[in-house]
């Protein structure tokens, strides 16, 4: 009953989060952040130059400007953009960026793309989902500006009609565009350094991260960790981490766990990677009654951003040996959208045989000025029959 009473209790406060969200992003919020890029990119202020037809989309890839005088002749550029920062100065980020002007026959497809999707006409919809991404769009014609906010089209087209022209819309103008292949020359461009933040993720290319901290909760009221984290994603895309937790009571025990492998195999399209990875675990138990746990998992899985499914073989010795396949998966929520403020909650699930485990863990990274950040969390675990919750303080340092 504490297990289910827990996992509610985490689900009703990302409600909250994502209710609170929704409730703050009007258009007004919107509309003032838009003015922001548009001097950034040098783009056109709808509200200052008067073109006799102005249209702007932004994806969270890229921001499209469509604008047409009073003889139909048609101009067109689009903004491919990237936040870039250092792990260390996170309060200092960069927006990089490649302009790029459109001939006059793709401006005009597009421009008759706009026009025959009639979409400042689609009413919008206040549903919000989660870990969706939202588009905005500025409509200029004549003396008429209008600006809508589209939320998640593609996570709610089951439940709202109208996301249909609109994702319709989108992947046409994708095509037309070549949105995923000049996005691609883009990020080929970057500097191989630092972290990439992008349609609410972050990606990091050489990453050395130490966390060193303590814990408490049941059935282990103290306990100390070390964890390391290295992770390149240049083009071989490996990573590697090493855990280490100390656990006390009237009784003593540990855990250890060792993980590596490598992303973007045989699959590396932009929303989906594959993977394969090596997991070794060895927990001691003393204080349930079992002197000794480890376990080997080999896996191969793909990650559909943010849910990773995975199946492989798996081993563990304890009182007797058991080997068999394995299959998880495992879903990120981000709560926020500031980078500062963000709440990260994972859930975890895999089967073996019968047998399921599971983790959920909810964390928040606290950066302090330029110097080392903390990382505070809860988590609650199920693992092969062994359930425990603790809470965690972490001292962070990353280059």
């Amino acid at each position: 009953m504490r297990r289910e009473t827990i996992i509610w209790v985490l689900l009703i406060i990302s409600r909250i989060v994502f209710a609170q969200q929704a409730d703050q992003s009007g258009s007004n919020k919107y509309a003032n952040e838009m003015t922001s890029y548009v001097r950034t990119f040098g783009l056109t202020d709808f509200r200052q130059a008067k073109p006799e037809f102005g249209f702007r989309l932004n994806t969270g890839d890229y921001v499209l400007e469509i604008m047409a005088d009073s003889n139909r002749h048609v101009t067109g550029q689009v903004v491919y953009y990237i936040y870039h920062y250092k792990k260390s100065r996170l309060k200092k980020m960069d927006t990089l960026y490649r302009k790029i002007t459109l001939d006059t026959a793709s401006a005009k497809k597009i421009d008759d793309l706009i026009r025959q999707s009639d979409l400042r006409n689609i009413l919008e919809w206040d549903l919000w989902a989660a870990d969706a991404r939202n588009y905005t769009m500025e409509f200029l014609d004549g003396e008429q500006y209008i600006y809508k906010t589209f939320y998640g089209p593609y996570a709610l087209q089951n439940e709202v009609p109208q996301t249909a022209k609109v994702i319709e819309f989108l992947d046409t103008l994708d095509k037309l565009l070549h949105a995923e292949e000049q996005r691609a020359v883009f990020e080929k461009s970057l500097p191989k350094k630092g972290c990439y933040l992008y349609g609410g993720y972050i990606k990091c290319y050489v990453g050395n991260t130490l966390y060193a901290g303590l814990s408490g909760g049941y059935p282990w009221p103290v306990g100390i960790h070390v964890s390391y984290y290295l992770r390149n994603s240049g083009r071989f895309y490996p990573y590697l981490s090493f855990w280490v937790h100390y656990l006390s009571d009237l009784h003593q025990g540990y855990e250890l766990s060792l993980d590596m492998g490598k992303s973007r195999l045989f699959v590396r399209q932009k929303n989906i990677k594959d993977f394969i990875s090596y997991s070794y675990q060895r927990r001691e138990r003393s204080m349930a009654g079992e002197s000794l746990l480890f376990q080997h998992q080999w896996s191969y899985g793909l990650s559909f951003r943010p849910v990773t499914v995975y199946g492989g073989v798996y081993m563990r010795d304890g009182d007797k040996r058991s080997t068999g396949p394995v299959v998880g998966l495992n879903k990120s929520f981000v709560l926020g959208k500031n980078l500062n403020s963000q709440w990260h909650l994972l859930t975890d699930v895999s089967l073996f045989k019968r047998e399921l485990d599971f983790r959920i863990s909810l964390s928040k990274a606290i950066h302090i000025n330029n110097g080392p950040s903390l990382d505070i969390g809860i988590s609650m675990e199920q693992w092969a029959g062994y359930r425990q919750i603790f809470g965690r303080v972490s001292i962070v340092f990353s280059d």
